[in-house]
């Protein structure tokens, strides 16, 4: 977390600055030789957006499924900074995240339906990503109703969806768009 590095980030994106609607600060999976607990972790985040440029759509993703409580929503809700649900990996269904955290979650909020398994994905899609390969229909309506209370509850919602998650993100998405 160096801010001088992302100063020096934000200006290589000069004009485009502007535009960018969600600066997304992901983080590793900090054990406990990394990082002691949540608090440390959180004094540190507090730290670095303190003496950071102001202003600017801050997102964190930490892949920590413990720390996703009610403390650190709190505090992001706090900071004006909003949080990136991950779908994939060994993290939490963001379904049940959302629902526990539900009233924390205000101003915007990034969905990313990431998959857990890039090397079978990529081995059974050959790295041609224009068919469904692990089908998610279980998850997607229900990832749709959290789309839609989001904004039906004034929250700003950007969907990232990679390739990995199903085989192909332009055909997930057009799955998402139905349900929705």
């Amino acid at each position: 977390l160096s801010v001088s590095l992302f100063e020096d980030f934000l200006a290589a994106l000069g004009p485009m600055v502007p535009r960018v609607r969600a600066f997304m600060f992901q983080f590793e999976y900090l054990n406990r030789s990394k990082m002691p607990s949540l608090g440390a972790f959180l004094e540190k985040i507090a730290d670095f957006f303190d003496r950071a440029p102001a202003g600017l759509p801050y997102s964190m993703e930490p892949r920590n499924p413990a720390w996703l409580d009610r403390t650190y929503f709190e505090f992001i809700r706090e900071r004006g900074l909003s949080h990136v649900f991950l779908q994939g990996y060994y993290m939490p269904d963001i379904r049940e995240v959302y629902r526990r955290n539900r009233e924390l979650v205000r101003g915007s909020s990034v969905i990313r339906l990431h998959g857990n398994d890039r090397e079978g994905i990529e081995e059974r899609t050959g790295k041609r990503y224009d068919r469904i390969v692990d089908d998610r229909a279980d998850e997607l309506p229900g990832v749709a109703e959290m789309v839609k209370d989001l904004i039906r509850r004034g929250v700003n919602v950007f969907l990232n969806v990679n390739n990995h998650y199903e085989g192909s993100a332009p055909l997930t998405i057009r799955r998402i768009r139905e349900y929705l």
